[in-house]
């Protein structure tokens, strides 16, 4: 959409900021310093916890299968069930943080039953190089430098184990919302935009912004796209589907279980209840206008 100005199509003059992590748009939003940001779930639950006034207006990328674990190459970890007394590196209040007990639980293992070093991901290749973990909770596109730079080896996606909180949202600021719901409303045909001519056209322009984005070549990009392709916007209504914005919906149902653990963790101090920072109105509305 950036690329093809698809926003300025829509009568919007957008001002892009780039964040390394989905935490720094926390502090952002709730300076009024950007109106529409794109973080993890997990750091728009923190965000929220701290009463930033922020809704999900959709879902920027659906990562279950480009989130997941590795074990450094000289253990004898294949499964995830091999994880069983062994070290996990995992950055604190990410959504890996959440995805590596969550999937540990699915196959039986507690979290006492593991030992959890808390590194961002830089930290966490170093330690699999230097033989100080034995496996790592994180992401893509860390994964592949990873199994490139230090030969670890994939155990599994967190898609593998029914995990589908490795996602990023849209989130607007409520007042933002409320006094320029319009300008909001562009945003998203923006996207619809963007995502229809991916359709058409295939990925390959998509591929070059998130490339020269991430400082990381196309065709990683591409095994990275394979992984978690364009999310799904005509479906972002649909209360049926995995990675709806529906309140109640599978996604906010799931995402709540994940609000809960970080509640009972200690890593948020207040509890955040999800259906209601959902919102789905404005994508039904665009929608309709649109055409299905």
């Amino acid at each position: 959409a950036k690329e093809l100005k698809l926003f300025e199509k829509e009568g919007l003059q957008p001002t892009f900021v780039k964040f390394t992590t989905g935490a720094q748009s926390i502090p952002a939003m709730q300076s009024r310093s950007i109106d529409i940001g794109a973080p993890g779930i997990t750091p728009f639950v923190a965000g929220a916890a701290q009463g930033v006034n922020w809704k999900v207006i959709g879902i920027d990328t659906e990562l279950p299968a480009a989130e997941g674990f590795l074990a450094r190459k000289d253990t004898s970890i294949k499964k995830l069930e091999d994880l069983k007394g062994k070290s996990i590196g995992v950055a604190r209040g990410s959504t890996s943080y959440y995805g590596r007990p969550a999937a540990l639980k699915a196959k039986g293992i507690s979290k006492e039953q593991v030992k959890l070093l808390q590194l961002g991901p830089p930290e966490q290749l170093a330690a699999l190089l230097n033989n100080n973990v034995d496996a790592v909770a994180v992401w893509e596109p860390w994964m592949q430098k990873m199994k490139q730079d230090a030969g670890a080896r994939l155990i599994g996606m967190e898609s593998d184990y029914g995990i589908h909180t490795a996602c990023a949202i849209y989130a607007v600021h409520g007042d933002f919302l409320k006094e320029n719901p319009e300008a909001v409303r562009r945003f998203l045909r923006g996207l619809l935009a963007a995502r229809d001519y991916i359709e058409k056209n295939g990925p390959g322009i998509a591929l070059k912004a998130v490339a020269d984005a991430m400082g990381v070549s196309k065709d990683l990009a591409a095994v990275m796209y394979k992984e978690g392709p364009a999310p799904n916007i005509r479906r972002w209504s649909d209360p049926a589907y995995q990675y709806s914005v529906v309140p109640g919906g599978p996604f906010a149902r799931e995402a709540q279980q994940m609000a809960d653990f970080l509640f009972e963790e200690q890593i948020i101090n207040k509890k955040v209840e999800l259906d209601p920072l959902m919102d789905d109105s404005l994508i039904k509305e665009v929608l309709k206008t649109a055409g299905k």
